[in-house]
């Protein structure tokens, strides 16, 4: 905590604070500071369980403080300083040396610089190259932003006060901070206002340094199955993640990893270089010597050809590597693309938090309050059993685990359980039997593993503003583990359960797809066209359709389509009792349980649900129907307005089957459109729920294709070349400097031809 104008004097003892939890570090008021006995002053306070020392005052003259202070490994300077309205030039030119001084002697340390300058004339930004202002004030005020950015400093607080000046400034040679005020101010001039401070590093482990020889001797000293056989399914697993865990610990090493404050390009020599500019630059700061400047002129010089070698060196490794080492050259396009980072400071329903802890826990809450945490009643579902003879088992060996364990070749990314693909790739054959063991006893005994149930989500942003947590989806990350017991699941019934959906659904399904789907679509509108018909559709929407799907009626569906036991307990059991907690700035929320819905991200998920929602077409009557997962759309040949009547029955009946399903609409999303070519359309307004539904007139967007109301396409094409044209702009900013037409023609092909493609334009 950083306190300036504290009025504090000798009289006021640190106990008197009542911070008795912080180590407290004062600069009162002194007759060497001011010629005023009352005002001013700073105080910092650490808290006791951080480690902090007092940097020795080094200039009396001004009333400020540095503080060192350890925090996650990461060293810190936190400096605090008042300077009084109308104060002279020479007390900033003092205050600015000893700054310099400072980052000098500690230039591996990140720097917080905050205080109250009194400098409301000068406009403070960012760039990606550092500090950016502009002065109405003297110019021999200038040395407080020359000096920062200087230093390569950043100015992080942007918040006024009530009279719209800038009186508090926060400088910080890492531009990783936010500034938030979190109180009305007690001064109307000086708002409270909150830094967080955290800690981009993180230890990992290495799984490429792993020792996977020893790894494969102590895995393969156990007799898996002489000590599976007396353990339940629960048991086996965590015996087997035990000798797992054991092997990371003992032979996988912990590094850190550090983000690095400068960009990705800056080798080392020119990193060393910034700090040799800096210091000469403080050299004739203090001696205004020709000496000085002009050695400090030399250094200047040099940083700007080497870091333009730097760069160029950087580009023509990127793009000639390209085959060899194509995650650079990605990162490199991923880099230059928009990104919408998560702030530290998010916000929900009006709840603000800048704690990593409480921002996890924050997105927890949104994304928990989508399940269904009430049963719907056992009377309000009912269907008649299905003449289907589903598998009752799944039927696999030793050597479908070690093929699917070989899909997991150069899989990066690590599950809730610790494991990358990687990892379990390189152990495929010790692997696969005892995964095979612990699979077969799942299924025979139906028991989904409890430890597999655990699921991690990350936040994605969508659009709107990036700290309201609502404009954020969840993004499921499961065990591999987890994921390869699933796909061996779903190979094994696929042919079985596909033969059982119906014909309208095109969702997740081998030989089916949106295209498909847009297809029989199409044909359908234009045969009415052919007799001079038109036809209505009413898109919908399913608010959370697979987050809510019902335990206990998901259970009666697939009883009801013919699976048998075990595999019945089985599903049962994968469904039941799952929990999941959100990661966000490498910290995790508080694990919560996940009552309803099926597992984003799961193999078995999409078709889960198809087999949920496969009896709707027992209730429409009347209209033609598709649907696409969860998307569904009504619609009818329209001749006269009762057939209009015929289509709004169907409405009714899909909501009161949603209803008892236990699903519901987003109302507000669903709407209606009429495709017509005659000169007299029949204009009826559909409900849903007794809620008029918005009429699109002219065109909507359907699985990615927008659809004009004479079906000619002609705005769909001008909306993919549109948006081609906009990505092939973006290309030609970042390619500029590009001389090689391979990675020219892969960008091309990959960002710019897939959008024609993939939305069925073509040229001849």
């Amino acid at each position: 905590m950083v306190l300036t104008e504290t009025w504090l004097h000798d009289a006021i003892l640190d106990n008197d604070l009542g911070l008795f939890n912080y180590n407290i570090y004062r600069c009162d008021r002194s007759c060497s500071s001011s010629i005023y006995k009352r005002g001013g002053g700073v105080l910092i306070s650490i808290r006791k369980d951080i480690k902090s020392q007092l940097i020795p005052f080094i200039d009396v003259n001004v009333e400020h403080l540095f503080v060192i202070y350890e925090f996650n490994d990461s060293k810190f300077i936190i400096g605090g300083v008042y300077l009084p309205p109308n104060c002279s030039v020479s007390l900033f030119e003092s205050y600015m040396s000893t700054i310099e001084r400072i980052a000098i002697n500690y230039s591996n340390y990140t720097f917080i610089i905050c205080g109250d300058f009194n400098l409301p004339g000068i406009s403070w930004s960012n760039d990606v190259n550092g500090l950016v202002y502009s002065s109405t004030l003297d110019n021999k005020i200038d040395c407080v932003p020359e000096t920062f950015a200087a230093l390569n400093f950043f100015q992080v607080n942007h918040l006024t006060n009530s009279h719209g000046s800038m009186l508090n400034l926060v400088f910080v040679s890492a531009n990783q901070f936010n500034v938030n005020i979190v109180c009305d101010p007690v001064i109307i001039n000086h708002a409270i206002i909150k830094l967080p401070v955290f800690n981009s590093s993180h230890s990992y482990h290495n799984f490429v340094k792993a020792d996977y020889f020893h790894i494969s001797q102590f895995l393969l000293s156990f007799n898996w199955k002489t000590t599976f056989s007396f353990l339940d399914v629960n048991s086996a697993v965590y015996t087997f993640y035990d000798a797992i865990h054991y092997s990371l610990l003992n032979y996988v090493p912990i590094v850190n990893f550090n983000t690095s404050n400068f960009p990705s390009w800056f080798s080392k020599d020119l990193i060393d270089l910034v700090f040799q500019k800096r210091k000469a630059h403080a050299s004739f700061k203090a001696t205004k010597k020709p000496d000085d400047y002009d050695k400090f002129s030399f250094l200047r010089s040099k940083y700007k050809l080497l870091s333009r070698i730097c760069y160029k060196q950087y580009i023509e490794y990127a793009e000639n590597n390209i085959c060899s080492d194509p995650k650079e050259f990605w990162n490199f396009v991923r880099k230059n693309k928009s990104s919408h980072n998560l702030p530290k400071s998010v916000s929900l329903n009006g709840v603000f938090s800048n704690n990593d802890k409480d921002v996890a826990d924050l997105f927890s809450k949104l994304f928990d309050s989508v399940y269904t945490l009430t049963n719907v009643t056992n009377n309000s579902y009912t269907s008649p059993h299905l003449p289907f003879d589903l598998p009752s088992n799944c039927n696999f060996n030793v050597n479908d685990v070690e093929a699917s364990l070989a899909k997991l070749r150069g899989v990066k990314s690590v599950g809730p359980d610790g494991l990358s693909g990687d990892f379990l790739f390189t152990l495929k054959s010790v692997l696969c039997y005892p995964l095979w063991l612990l699979f077969r006893k799942s299924l025979d005994s139906g028991v989904f593993p409890e430890y597999l149930k655990l699921n991690a989500v990350i936040p994605i942003f969508k659009n709107g503003d990036t700290s309201d947590v609502v404009n954020y989806r969840p993004i499921a990350i499961l065990s591999h583990i987890g994921k390869l017991f699933e796909s061996l699941v779903f190979n094994s019934i696929q042919r079985a359960t596909n033969a059982t959906l119906i014909d309208e659904q095109h969702g997740f399904r081998p030989g089916r797809s949106a295209v498909t789907c847009n297809l029989v679509f199409s044909n359908y509108i234009f045969s009415a066209f052919n007799m001079n018909s038109q036809v209505d559709v009413v898109y919908t929407d399913f608010a959370k359709a697979f987050d809510r799907v019902e335990h206990s009626i998901l259970g009666k569906v697939l009883e009801n389509s013919g699976f048998g036991e075990p595999l019945l307990s089985w599903f049962n059991s994968y469904l039941s009792n799952r929990k999941q907690f959100v990661k966000v700035f490498e910290i995790k929320s508080d694990i919560t349980n996940v009552p309803s819905g099926v597992p984003q991200g799961g193999h078995l998920s999409p078709m889960l649900f198809a087999l949920f929602i496969n009896n709707i077409k027992h209730v429409i009557h009347n209209s033609k129907f598709l649907l696409f997962a969860d998307d569904l759309k009504l619609f009818l040949k329209i001749d006269l307005i009762n057939d209009c009547l015929l289509l709004q029955e169907d409405i009714n009946a899909v909501v009161n089957w949603a209803t008892n399903m236990g699903l519901e609409f987003n109302v507000v999303k669903c709407h209606s459109m009429s495709f017509y070519r005659t000169r007299t359309p029949i204009t009826f307004t559909y409900f849903m729920n007794d809620f008029p539904l918005i009429h699109s007139d002219n065109t909507v967007t359907d699985l990615g294709i927008v659809f004009d109301r004479e079906l000619n396409f002609h705005s769909h094409i001008e909306n993919s070349c549109c948006k081609a044209l906009k990505i092939l702009g973006f290309l030609r900013r970042i390619c500029s400097e590009f001389k090689l037409m391979t990675p020219l023609k892969l960008l091309y092909c990959a960002y710019v031809r897939s959008v024609l493609e993939s939305y069925g334009i073509h040229t001849r």
